[in-house]
């Protein structure tokens, strides 16, 4: 027993140095990713969602986002959102229902795929490895939440290592909730209004505005 005590200290002492590097140049591509999508100003994006309860898939969405700083727009077949930073407005084509909310951080993790940008500087652990994404090299970087009870658990992030741009985002929410979210198409140095990360009532003058706040 004792021998065996010894070597697990042995493999302890020469792997946490290793797991404290990759921590490391996890954080330095996610600080240096962050800083390349900031200095981009506004961005409008292609992109594709997934939610996944397990492995079971809910089924996929596609569509256009538009964000500026933490503003954005967010349009698919059946669904238009606007944030401008604190609201949200959520149009539903189908039904022509509006929902008003503010909505909390975790819950924008699932909508923005840029979100993170700013969470994963603190209450998270990092760990990367290289891995091969649409048949190309790329960062794979682990987020693990250093709290147990926060919603977000898990977020595995895909990143291209020549741009340096997210191509994949995965978010764990509990145990077995997760939600992917595909992005393609960037496009950065986008000007926009302030009207556009806000919802306009005279645009859909049949919508049903359900406060939800």
């Amino acid at each position: 027993m004792k021998r065996i005590l010894t070597w697990a200290l042995a493999i302890m002492m020469v792997a946490l140095p290793a797991m404290a590097k990759k921590g490391n140049n996890a954080r330095k591509v996610l600080d240096q990713m962050s800083a390349k999508i900031t200095a981009s100003g506004g961005i409008k994006a292609g992109f594709s969602v997934t939610a996944f309860v397990g492995k079971q898939s809910q089924g996929t969405e596609h569509g256009t986002f538009l964000t500026d700083g933490q503003r954005f727009q967010m349009t698919t077949s059946s669904l238009i959102t606007w944030y401008d930073g604190k609201t949200q407005w959520s149009y539903f084509k189908q039904t022509e229902e509006v929902n008003v909310a503010e909505p909390t951080e975790s819950e924008l993790q699932t909508m923005n795929p840029y979100a993170f940008l700013s969470i994963y500087k603190k209450g998270f652990t990092y760990t990367m490895q290289d891995a091969s994404y649409l048949g190309k090299t790329v960062h794979e970087i682990t987020l693990i939440a250093t709290n147990k009870k926060q919603d977000i658990q898990r977020i595995l992030l895909t990143v291209d290592k020549t741009t340096l741009l997210p191509l994949c985002v995965r978010i764990l929410q509990g145990s077995k909730n997760w939600t992917r979210i595909n992005v393609n198409r960037f496009q950065g140095n986008q000007k926009f209004s302030t009207d556009t990360f806000r919802f306009n009532a005279k645009k859909y003058p049949n919508a049903e505005v359900i406060d939800l706040r």
